[in-house]
């Protein structure tokens, strides 16, 4: 699931690409899953002949300021995707669910294969769910430590679901939570109110390095540091760490949780 590197990457190229462009046409497939019950007339009424005046992100929500009362928030969900080019898709994909065409040729798709994404249309997004109700940006708004020590005192919540709840860090999924919980050396079974001044000004300092670090990079994994727990979560390198320590695999708060007990305490 893209998480805040990922989309604050995507944004990135959709304002550098985008921005102070005319929406000419607009292809809508019908889909009230996706576009949060909204029919292919409305949808096309608020792109058309919008300008594109910059596009903004908190957490791990995308939304586009144009010219136009209504303005459009995206949520990749686990498989969604942007793909700026000027060629249009073929018609026949189901994944496609969004193509806007620019004045000057350049075609932004939205696809969706398992349609866990959406698209709202809102007025004020800011004022509105979902981005109402989501806490600090960790990478625009980050807490200070005294604020963090302050939310995890009166959490009695395991430390993974705190990093994992959106009304309280934005933009935080799964493998950074466990990246996070890794290099701050934190069991993520902890409730997050026994963690001490110590611990918590470690995992403020490692909310913001692996936060900065991953965009710095755009996303990029394969320039992520060699020993990041992130290239021995899963696959073909899953089970020890660079360092030799065994990775564990349990359900933490509902997610499915890598963790190496040999260090995270």
């Amino acid at each position: 699931m893209p998480e805040l590197p990922e989309v604050e990457t995507f944004r990135r190229q959709i304002d550098k690409k985008l921005r102070g462009k005319t929406i000419t046409d607009v292809h809508v497939r019908p889909d009230k899953l996706i576009f949060a019950g909204k029919s292919q007339a409305f949808v096309k009424k608020a792109f058309i002949g919008a300008k594109i005046t910059k596009c903004l992100r908190k957490g791990k929500y995308i939304w586009f300021e144009m010219n136009k009362e209504i303005l459009p928030v995206f949520h990749l969900g686990m498989t969604g995707s942007y793909i700026i080019s000027d060629t249009l898709p073929d018609k026949s994909m189901k994944s496609v669910k969004l193509v806007l065409e620019m004045s000057d040729g350049t075609i932004l798709t939205y696809k969706d294969p398992r349609r866990f994404g959406r698209i709202f249309l809102l007025k004020e997004p800011l004022e509105h769910r979902p981005l109402s109700h989501l806490g600090p940006d960790v990478m625009n708004e980050l807490p200070t430590v005294a604020q963090i020590k302050s939310i995890l005192g009166k959490r009695k919540a395991p430390i993974k679901a705190v990093l994992l709840d959106q009304s309280v860090f934005a933009g935080i999924g799964n493998w950074m939570a466990d990246e996070i919980l890794f290099q701050s050396q934190l069991d993520p079974h902890r409730l997050a109110q026994s963690l001490s001044p110590a611990e918590v000004k470690r995992l403020h300092s490692k909310i913001n390095s692996v936060t900065q670090f991953s965009v710095k990079v755009g996303a990029d994994d394969e320039k992520y540091p060699d020993d990041w727990l992130f290239h021995r979560r899963w696959g073909k390198k899953s089970g020890v760490t660079s360092k030799g320590h065994l990775i564990k695999h349990e359900t933490v708060a509902g997610r499915t949780t890598a963790w190496v007990p040999g260090i995270q305490k």
